[in-house]
């Protein structure tokens, strides 16, 4: 039964304290500590602290540099293995609600939290939090919103153990979102995290984050996009366009140029970052390996080669036409956290003058994780699909299989080299695809397995056949983490009713 101190910090608060001292006082859990931390109030504080003295534990007098330095400063002293912050106001939902989520914690995770109830006057919102796993994977492909972020667990519906806050204690140089950037940086650091369907708490209101609209978007932007592979999404979320965003294209987490690019240069009223490029080197993002590359720019000669190596290795090359461009082009093998990578525009050899070219953003691809032993189009999520599908792939395509089947989904490569990956939780020896020849090909087509660079196997797909089942032994070559898999075939075939060029077709993956 771990002890929980909550705390409470306050100040001229008096008219709203005892409703949370009610609260916490009346809580079933019998290993509770209360800890109060008051920053010399001068309202009528004392005289309710005077008359609660004998059931409450300690009460802290500190001056008053802020509430997440007050906040720091109990969490020094507190003694409970987890605390919980409920402040002047701020009440728990029932009588039981610690003794609940206590006991439906599960193996003692480092953060623990549920639901709260959004009290502002006489109004009452039921605020649902997310499983932070979505929330993290979501705020690093930079697909946040609104709904995404209401789901960000609210500070007073939130435990956490008491050793995490002692050694990473809330940032004070923000006044308002410490709290959240604490969840995100705990995330990055490996903590464990348990989200429990419960209502924890009422939360009142009209606090520091009610009361500076324009100041919190900026606070609120500067911690979530410093953990984000994509910091322009971030931004474009707070700020009415990415051109009024203080903060530079780049952050730790998306990767940063090191050298060979000028300045950014702002371009109004087009809403464009630009600059110029020779051969830049690009620190990849901290914290994770990444599998492939975005980049949005513009080619003022044809027919140049955009090559990307690491360490003198290729990692990939794209031909590209002159003007504006924008590629997504995946690794030959991952890239470990923080390498360095080079881009290389090189100019075809009837080309004369210097090469130049403009980068305008530039964003790393991290690895999506999947769970259990298959993955098929029918039943994936559309944006799972197309964050594993990372180059050379069409939109996935639903076939209706008549009376024998209620149809499968498919999804046909349009290049000869198209490329995917994902990671597991586990190591795995076979790794079955389910793939099929386009019927334009007559003949039939090779196709080559590689993974990570190197050759895994190869197979014949025939024309027309519909799906074959090819499994391929990976125990050798299969990685604990990002697993890049290219997928090639030695010709196209040309789909006239659709005007498109095919390779192969996917409809399913398993392992084992």
């Amino acid at each position: 039964m771990p002890r929980i101190t909550v705390i409470t910090v306050t100040l001229n608060a008096g008219r709203d304290l005892p409703l949370t001292l009610e609260s916490i006082l009346g809580q079933t859990y019998p290993s509770l500590e209360t800890l109060i931390v008051d920053g010399y109030s001068w309202d009528d504080t004392h005289a309710v602290l005077k008359r609660y003295a004998d059931r409450l534990g300690r009460v802290m007098m500190i001056e008053d540099g802020g509430i997440y330095q007050a906040m720091n400063a109990a969490v020094q002293a507190a003694e409970g293995e987890y605390v919980l912050f409920l402040n002047a106001g701020d009440r728990f939902y029932r009588a039981d609600t610690v003794e609940t989520i206590v006991g439906r914690m599960m193996d003692r995770p480092d953060v623990v939290y549920g639901d709260h109830i959004y009290v502002e006057g006489r109004v009452e919102r039921y605020v649902r939090s997310a499983d932070f796993d979505w929330l993290w994977h979501r705020l690093q492909q930079g697909r946040i919103d609104q709904k995404w972020h209401t789901a960000i667990p609210g500070h007073q519906a939130t435990f956490t153990r008491t050793q995490w806050l002692r050694d990473m204690p809330y940032d004070t140089r923000y006044t308002i979102c410490a709290d959240h950037d604490f969840l995100f940086r705990a995330r990055a650091a490996g903590a464990r995290m348990q989200y429990i369907d419960e209502i924890v708490c009422h939360y009142m209101a009209g606090g520091m984050s009610g009361a500076q609209g324009v100041r919190i978007h900026r606070e609120w932007a500067h911690a979530y996009r410093k953990h984000s592979l994509r910091p322009l999404a971030v931004d474009s979320f707070f700020f009415a366009t990415p051109l009024a965003s203080p903060f530079p294209t780049f952050s730790a987490a998306s990767g940063r140029i090191l050298e060979g690019a000028g300045p950014e240069i702002r371009l109004e009223p087009s809403d464009q970052r630009w600059r110029r490029a020779d051969e830049p080197t690009v620190s990849a993002p901290r914290g994770m390996e990444t599998v492939g590359i975005e980049i949005r720019g513009v080619s003022p000669t044809p027919d140049q080669t955009l090559v990307i190596a690491h360490d003198q290795e290729l990692l990939g090359a794209e031909r590209l036409v002159s003007g504006g461009f924008a590629l997504r082009m995946a690794f030959i093998a991952p890239l470990a956290a923080g390498e360095e990578i080079t881009l290389n525009m090189q100019m075809p050899a009837s080309a004369s003058g210097a090469k130049d070219w403009g980068l305008e953003t530039l964003h790393f691809l991290a690895c999506t994780a999947l769970t259990g032993n298959w993955l098929d189009l029918l039943s994936a999520d559309p944006q799972q699909v197309a964050d594993i599908f990372l180059d050379g792939w069409h939109a996935p395509e639903w076939c209706d299989e008549g009376d024998e089947g209620d149809g499968r989904a498919i999804i046909w490569s349009n290049v000869e080299q198209a490329s995917l990956a994902f990671s597991l939780s586990a190591h795995i020896k076979t790794l079955t695809l389910f793939v099929e020849g386009h019927g334009g090909n007559r003949e039939g087509q090779e196709l080559s397995i590689i993974i990570n660079g190197v050759i895994a196997g190869s197979t014949r797909l025939e024309a027309g056949h519909g799906p074959q089942r090819h499994r391929v032994a990976v125990s050798n070559l299969w990685r604990e983490g990002a697993n890049i898999i290219r997928l090639c075939v030695d010709h196209l075939a040309h789909d006239a009713s659709r005007h498109q060029w095919r390779g192969l077709g996917l409809g399913r993956i398993e392992w084992e």
